[in-house]
């Protein structure tokens, strides 16, 4: 999916390492002051999670997920609207204090 650029700007043949891809998501974070620990897997959960939020069907979870079985993205589908759902809850109750 990725590949590697070398200093003089010319594309690497192989693909990046798990490493690198590690180092280039921290890099970023901290570059625009997120503080935090983040990973390559939090950008497949804010995927799904945009997915949910923007009313995604269960196969498009598992065409943009790249998810093997519906379960899989049926769970996160469930996990994510709750967690939606509880913090709209947090606000609501927030906003009447």
């Amino acid at each position: 999916m990725f590949r590697g650029i070398s200093r003089p700007g010319n594309i690497v043949g192989s693909g990046l390492s798990t490493a690198s891809v590690r180092r280039i998501i921290k890099n970023s974070i901290n570059e625009v002051g997120h503080k935090g620990c983040y990973s390559g897997h939090s950008l497949r959960v804010g995927s799904a999670r945009s997915l949910v939020q923007h009313a995604a069907s269960l196969i498009d979870l598992l065409n943009e997920g790249r998810k093997t079985t519906p379960d899989i993205a049926a769970h996160q589908a469930i996990t994510v609207k709750r967690s939606i759902e509880i913090k709209q809850e947090t606000v609501q109750l927030t906003s009447r204090c």
